[in-house]
């Protein structure tokens, strides 16, 4: 039949058989006769037809949304597709946004066909997909992340600042520029470009100039943003998803471990191609967008590129990755924390061997040290990721974590600046890549007074008011690295003095002139740094490392420098008093390995500046409370010559005690552990050869008699004396006769008053049975009784000085005058009650 009626309100009503396209797709009316499965094949060949002749643009798009939908619900009827690559190709060449949108659903829905997915591969699809994601960057108005400080906010002067960098001829042939993308847009909607006009991107963007000029067209950022058309389907974020899901699904398809889980090789094509140098940048730069949902993804993303890929995730580093990602301000950190706690041990910015340096400090094992605090490495290293996001995104003030919003804030503030411009360039030339450079240390002003050993912050641990009772885990690995950051410490300090360099020497290397600003330095460091860093220059790695200690003798602060190192010292020894005044028993199985350096710290010169006499006092109560805490180590003080040194500190301590001295004087405080120490080491027999061999130090102890303001000090002497005089017989004759020991107790004896103290006192009858006779001989009517002494006590005891001396001094002047009448310690001579000795060392008797 020959007659037909055209009805216009069905020209643009595409029908692919018996179906009209847009009710099929919109279900607006139920069709004459459901699509059936065994029709699925046959309607999706018909749709990819009428795609391919037709022109109408929306057309086009109900025909690639029908594809979409029938693709997606028989997929294992319809099988492998033969224009798959075509379909890539409309991808590419669209410049429809909506079409381009339309594509790429469908697209998703091809790639679950392994054969399907090998054929976009052949066409470039990957390397497509990675520009289209890169469109990222131009989004504006894109969301902000939530965040916990208002300060780590984008201002809108950070949005929407943007540096020109392209270039064109106009119809007249003269060139224009630079100008934007947004601006050369505007001319293209208003006819002053057209898609075979002659543009060039900037050198500095990372474009040829002039010589690179190519056809506006030829541009797939100015193709698909310059003369774009129509509105889109997807928002930015959604299409950035949309990539990326479809990026980690081509991830997926294949198999990277065997059954028994060793890696397969070689790595899955579809990893590859993303670990290439055009793709793996471009990912890693999507951090930079700020979107929330992008950052969450593309971290994912990358994630799953570098598994058992090794090769590509030690080279990670270049692309900028762990800059982006400290930079981000969201507080969704548990994706990024993830990718960082996978790859931020394994990178190779060392050089080859530091893939096998496992035994290094971690600061150094990783890519991140010098720029996070040694607290949240550990914790990134050894606790969970969603820990470490925890942390980060937080605020903590423990000896276990020091950080904050502020610190968040410095952090970002700091790699923004070294960064640059970079993210400025990337809306103009999204396929921009970033040029590596290492950044110095990030000095934190909150941990200046810190200093971190094995997990705890140890001015926060040994700050016992705020932090009373925090427990302290892993004593004996605590103790073993508080010992060798102490010994690091002395060997970094002998070899800044080995290798030490002027200012005028750093000056000279970095190429800038004296007094230059941390600025400058910066600045000729980061340039020195792209020329000679070892991963721009193998043989550049001797001027690097010398720009670097320039960079750092230039930019530190040499009087501080050397107050800090005193202030870590001190930290070190307070640690280790607070491990052993509170973990004795624990730690008592254990021989006590730094008497040597210990020992070395109480022969300091100037004794008298605050910072010396704080560490000496800090040595001397260390040596105390090693000594307590086990015999074996007051015998390996003895071995290292402990009564000699020990004596010389307490004989330079003596020339500053007098009846005014303060009992928070360092002398004092110095004095009192030596005291302390010599009691307990006085029943060791090696001991006591060096007692005698040094008996000029007796005199020095008993001038601690004469503080009367400090009767801790007195009490600790006349303890002292007491062990010594009743250890050793040619002790007790050198203390009576040559230091004179009895008429230094006498005066303590003359000065008791009993009415001080009830009848019923203890003290007041233990003093009253052993008085002197004028005949030098002790009655032994009382002196061995029961009662309490004031040396018995806790020396935290609140006591009655005149009379609590009396006590003590009245049985040891006994038992001094009953050893020195006899040559020998005769099986008849007077006996007297254990003497007090500090916890875990034998005790004294007479």
């Amino acid at each position: 039949n020959e007659f037909h009626v055209r009805y216009h309100s069905l020209q643009h009503e595409p029908m692919v058989g018996d179906f009209y396209l847009r009710l099929l797709l919109d279900g607006a009316v139920p069709t004459r006769a459901p699509l059936e499965a065994d029709q699925a094949s046959h309607f999706f060949n018909e749709l990819y037809h009428r795609l391919y002749v037709e022109r109408h643009g929306p057309t086009r798009q109900l025909c690639v949304r029908g594809m979409t939908a029938i693709y997606q619900r028989f997929h294992e009827r319809i099988g492998d597709f033969f224009g798959t690559a075509h379909v890539t190709s409309l991808l590419e060449h669209s410049t429809s946004v909506t079409l381009r949108h339309c594509l790429l659903l469908l697209l998703r829905q091809l790639l679950r066909n392994s054969r399907n997915a090998e054929a976009f591969m052949d066409g470039g699809g990957i390397e497509l997909l990675v520009k289209l994601l890169s469109t990222c960057h131009e989004n504006v108005d894109r969301a902000q992340a939530p965040l916990e400080n208002e300060l780590m906010l984008m201002s809108a002067e950070d949005a929407q600042y943007r540096i020109n960098g392209w270039f064109f001829l106009d119809p007249k042939r003269q060139v224009v520029g630079p100008v934007s993308k947004a601006e050369l847009r505007s001319l293209f909607q208003r006819g002053g470009l057209g898609p075979r006009s002659l543009c060039w991107l900037s050198e500095e963007l990372g474009g040829g100039g002039r010589a690179a000029a190519k056809q506006l067209e030829q541009w797939h950022e100015l193709r698909w943003f310059v003369a774009s058309e129509g509105g889109p389907l997807l928002s930015p974020s959604q299409l950035g998803c949309t990539v990326m899901g479809i990026l980690s699904s081509l991830c997926r398809m294949r198999p990277i471990t065997d059954a028994a889980g060793d890696p397969i090789r070689p790595v899955p094509r579809a990893k590859r191609i993303m670990s290439g140098k055009q793709c793996l940048p471009a990912i890693a730069q999507v951090l930079l967008s700020g979107e929330p949902a992008l950052v969450d993804q593309a971290a994912s993303l990358l994630l799953l590129i570098v598994e058992h890929h090794h090769t590509v995730a030690a080279k990670l580093y270049t692309t900028g990755l762990f800059f982006f990602a400290l930079m981000y301000k969201g507080s969704n950190f548990v994706n990024i924390a993830r990718l960082l706690k996978a790859t931020h041990t394994s990178q190779a910015f060392f050089g080859a061997d530091s893939l096998s340096a496992t035994k290094m400090p971690l600061a150094r094992r990783s890519v991140l040290g010098g720029l996070l605090p040694h607290a949240m490495l550990f914790k990134l290293e050894e606790g969970t990721a969603e820990d470490f996001a925890a942390a980060f995104t937080g605020n903590s003030d423990t000896p276990t974590v020091i950080w904050h919003n502020q610190m968040r804030g410095f952090l970002i503030a700091q790699v923004s600046q070294h960064v640059g411009d970079f993210p400025r360039y990337l809306p103009e030339q999204t396929m921009l890549t970033y040029d590596f450079v290492p950044m110095p240390a990030v000095t934190f002003k909150e941990l200046k007074e810190e200093l971190w050993c094995h997990r705890y912050y140890l001015k926060n641990l040994c700050d016992t008011a705020r932090f009373p009772d925090h427990p302290v885990t892993e004593l004996v690995e605590t103790l073993q690295s508080i010992l060798t950051l102490w010994k690091e410490e002395q060997a970094v300090a002998g070899e800044a003095d080995k290798h030490a360099m002027t200012t005028a020497e750093a000056c000279e290397v970095l190429g800038v002139g004296e007094g230059a600003t941390e600025a400058e330095c910066k600045k000729a460091f980061r340039r020195m740094a792209l020329k000679y860093h070892p991963d721009k220059n193998p043989d550049g790695g001797p001027i690097f490392l010398r720009a670097t200690l320039a960079y750092e003798l230039l930019t530190t602060d040499v009087q501080g420098q050397a107050e800090r190192a005193k202030w870590r010292l001190y930290l070190i020894l307070q640690a280790q008093n607070l491990l052993y005044s509170r973990y004795p028993a624990e730690l008592s199985p254990f021989k006590y390995a730094g008497f040597p350096m210990l020992l070395e710290v109480t022969t300091t010169e100037n004794p008298m500046d605050k910072d010396n006499a704080r560490m000496i006092c800090s040595a001397s109560e260390l040596c105390f409370n090693t000594c307590v805490s086990s015999a074996l180590n007051g015998d390996e003080l003895v071995r290292q010559d402990g009564v000699r040194i020990l004596g010389e500190l307490m004989s330079r301590c003596v020339m500053d005690i007098n009846e005014r001295t303060r009992p928070q004087s360092h002398e004092a405080r110095n004095a009192l552990a030596v005291l302390k120490t010599f009691t307990g080491l006085a029943s060791f027999p090696s001991a006591q050869e060096q007692f005698l061999q040094h008996d000029r130090f007796l005199p020095h102890i008993m001038a601690c008699l004469n503080a009367a303001s400090t009767p801790r000090l007195v009490d600790a002497a006349i303890n002292c004396l007491s062990a010594l005089a009743t250890s050793h017989p040619k002790l007790c004759r050198s203390l009576l006769y040559t230091s004179g020991l009895l008429f230094h107790l006498m005066p303590f004896l003359f000065l008791y008053d009993a009415s001080a103290e009830g009848a019923q006192d203890a003290h007041a009858a233990a003093a009253g049975g052993a008085t002197v006779g004028a005949e030098g001989t002790a009655n032994d009517n009382g002196g061995g009784g029961g009662a309490e002494t004031g040396a018995d006590r806790p020396l935290t005891h609140t006591f009655a000085p005149t009379n609590e001396f009396a006590a003590l001094a009245a049985p040891v002047a006994a038992a001094a005058v009953s050893a020195a009448s006899s040559s020998s310690s005769a099986p008849g001579a007077p006996s007297r009650a254990t003497l007090p000795a500090p916890p875990h060392l034998p005790p004294v008797t007479a």
